[in-house]
Parts: structure tokens; sequence; C-alpha cells
């Protein structure tokens, strides 16, 4: 039987950090690897392994430039007089010496090198050496905070209600190292460790790009269809991945978000009071209920083609409610009357006051007024929570628990719909 042979590059990216799985090959005793010192100071070195391939020790050597190998060498050196042949003294500050034993400074350009410069020019550079028993072909893995991702939500409210729940993952490359990796997986849910905590993306190296190479469209495919779930973690895999330049985010759409049920309701939660009569306007809220889990993200929302908010949101469970207020609807409005009908108790007179009230039962009437001005009809819920207030009954059509009361309905177009309740409350 055949083995398969492991992709040259295959990325597993969790929300704060990354395992890199690349396919190395020596020919000789060692294996050696170089590194651009932004990108070796988000790696965990406890994690660098080689899978299939034994070593005998592992060694880190950093140089502050990628020309100090170069030192004591014998280069090339571009004059006016045509190339000539130097020694690389320094490399810090390229001071190099002639034929003649003579010392100055030569300009990186005009160096005439046996090896191409690495990308990140000259800053410094980490070489990673494996001592092997013998050549080989293996895997080498490391963790590192510089491939990390992000998701996105839209979520488009058409003018009937309906909604459609579209997502983007955002891979971000925050080192030196471009990739091009032929296995992509992304990977959500809690995994501790401080090797999530990586540093922000500056705002210079956020050179956003989008999409992968020409020809290759990068498509998802998810664990949601029966494969084992791992410790609680989602994966995507990306087949066609695109490549991942250096200090880069790439954003790759991810398939639409089935929802089994999306609502439109007009919401007001209030503190349950009584000292006077008070107006004002509803909030719109939006409730979808997803076929497979979301993770936690960022929400834009836009109704009928218009921004309406952005919210976050916590990793939520297929099936599960999920909420997103979009701001006042000025056409869905209140007017709420209070009256005190009576009080029992230590002030309890024929006339009862705010004043003498206080410390009784207290009995109050509430009516509200709620207009739709708009020319669709509106569904409205509403919430007044207790507080310190003690409800000792409630009378009316509302369902009340010993926190709150609530009650809801529908609005026709231009039209006002009044709802009242009796209420005995206890404040102390």
């Amino acid at each position: 039987m055949t083995e398969s042979v492991p992709p040259a590059v295959e990325l597993r990216i969790y929300q704060g950090f990354s395992e890199v799985r690349t396919l190395v090959q020596s020919q000789a005793d060692q294996l050696q690897l170089t590194f651009p010192a932004t990108t070796w100071a988000t790696v965990d070195t406890t994690s660098i392994t080689l899978i299939g391939l034994p070593y005998t020790s592992k060694t880190v050597v950093a140089r502050e430039s990628w020309l100090t190998s170069f030192e004591g060498q014998r280069v090339g050196l571009r004059t006016e007089s045509g190339p000539e042949e130097v020694t690389l003294i320094r490399a810090e500050d390229l001071v190099v010496q002639n034929a003649a034993g003579a010392y100055f400074h030569a300009r990186q350009q005009d160096l005439l090198l046996p090896e191409a410069p690495p990308p990140q020019g000259q800053r410094g550079v980490v070489t990673l050496t494996f001592a092997l028993p013998a050549a080989g072909q293996g895997v080498l893995t490391y963790l590192t905070r510089s491939l990390t991702w992000s998701a996105h939500y839209r979520l488009d409210i058409d003018a009937h209600g309906g909604g459609v729940l579209r997502a983007d993952a955002t891979l971000h490359n925050r080192g030196d190292l471009p990739f091009e990796p032929e296995v992509l997986t992304l990977v959500a849910g809690d995994v501790p460790g401080n090797v999530q905590r990586g540093p922000d993306i500056p705002a210079f190296l956020r050179n956003a790009d989008r999409g992968g190479p020409a020809g290759l469209v990068p498509s998802w495919q998810n664990d949601f269809d029966g494969t084992p779930e791992v410790a609680g973690l989602y994966r995507y895999q990306l087949l066609n991945p695109p490549r991942l330049a250096g200090a880069a985010d790439v954003t790759v759409p991810f398939d639409d978000v089935p929802l089994t049920q999306t609502h439109l309701t007009n919401v007001l939660t209030r503190r349950m009071e009584f000292k006077g009569d008070t107006k004002g306007v509803f909030q719109r809220r939006y409730r979808v209920v997803a076929q497979q889990p979301l993770l936690s993200a960022k929400v834009t929302v836009r109704d009928q083609g218009y921004l309406v908010g952005q919210q976050s949101i916590q990793e939520t469970a297929a099936g599960e409610d999920l909420d997103f207020t979009l701001g006042q609807d000025p056409n869905v409005t209140y007017r709420r009357e209070v009256t005190l009908l009576g009080s029992a108790g230590p002030a309890e007179t024929s006339k009862a006051t705010e004043d003498d009230a206080q410390g009784a039962l207290q009995k109050y009437r509430v009516v509200y007024q709620i207009r739709n001005a708009g020319t669709r009809q509106v569904e409205y819920e509403v919430t007044e929570h207790t507080n310190y207030l003690t409800i000792q009954s409630v009378t009316g059509a509302v369902k009340h628990t010993p926190g709150s009361v609530t009650f809801s309905g529908e609005v026709a177009p231009s039209e006002v719909t009044t709802v009242e309740f009796e209420v005995m409350v206890d404040d102390q």
C-alpha cells in the first residue's frame, strides 16, 4: 500500500493562534530553516518538533542581519570600473575590505551575493537547525500567534421581515513569512493556553486582500454533516485556499447561514414606576434562529439595504434564539398613564395620596395607548421590570412573574390600541 504524502504546507488556524505543519526533507545529517525575527517572536518555541523524522538536537541562532552569515567571506561588489571581490568584515554597517586592504562602507544594493536576499531584507533572522541521525523526510510543526482568523456576519433584512445571514472569514497574517497552504482548516471553539494571547494587528499591517488566486475559487467544507466533534471544536476546511502574504489580511466569504426562523417585533423594556404619565417610542428587535452554531463575531445589520447597527455576539448553539436591536422605530409610539386607585395598610385613608401611601400596599391602574403611524402592521411586546417593588397581584390581559409584567399584540397601520392592567405592589 502506498502511504499518502503529507501536504507541503498545512495550516490549522484557531481564533487566537495557529498550528503550522510543513513538509521538510534533508539530504544530509542536518536540517536548517530560517525565520524572520518578527515571525519568530510569535512562535511558541516549546511546540517546535519534527514528526516522522527523528532528530538528536535542535539549535536556535539569532542574527541581527541575514548578511551575518557572509561575514569573513569574499563577495562581489559592483563599482564604476566593474565588479570586484571584497571581504565582508561587518554585516551590521556593511564594512568591507578590498584587495588592497582598505576598509570602507558598501551599499547593500551594490553587493553581489551567491544567495537571494530573504523577503524581510536587512531585518533580523533566526536560524533553526536540527541535527539528524540520518537524512529523511518529515513534518515540521509549531504553534504561532502570527496567524489567526476572525468571523464577521452580515444580517440583511428585507421589507417583508425576511432575513439572510451571510458570513465572512478573515485570515490575519501578522508575520513577515508568506504562506501558500495546500490544506487550510479554521478551528472555532475555546482552546485555553497562553499561546492565544497574540498582539493586536497594527493599522499599517492591514493590507487587506479578498479571495484567492485566479482560477481557483475558495470553498468551504465544514464538519456539521456527521463529522465527529473534536473536544467541543468546530472545523471548517477551505478548499483551494488563497495565498497568505506577509503582513496582510485575506477575507473569504462563508456559505450563507440557513435560518429556520426570522421575526421582527417592536419592543419596549422599561422599569415599573408610578410617578406620572410617560411617553416614548418602541425599539425594533429582530430575532433569528440559525440551523448551525454561530461563532463569536461582530454582526453588521442592514434593513432594506440601509445600515442600522452593529452588534457583537457570543458563540451560539444551533436552534438558539438570537436577538438584534435595530434602533428606534419612530412610527410606533406609546403613552403610559398611571392612576393611583388606593392603598392599604398603615397609611390607609379614604383618599390616598402619594405621600401617605409610602410603606403601604398600593393599587394602580396602568393604561397604555400604542400607536402605529406606519403603513404596515406591527407586532409589539412590552416588558416592565419591578426592580425594588414586590407585585402582590395583577389583573388584566397581561402576564406577570414576581419580577415583571409583560404583554404583546398587534397594531394595524394608522391605528391605536389600548392595553390596561391593575397592579397591587409593595415597595418595601
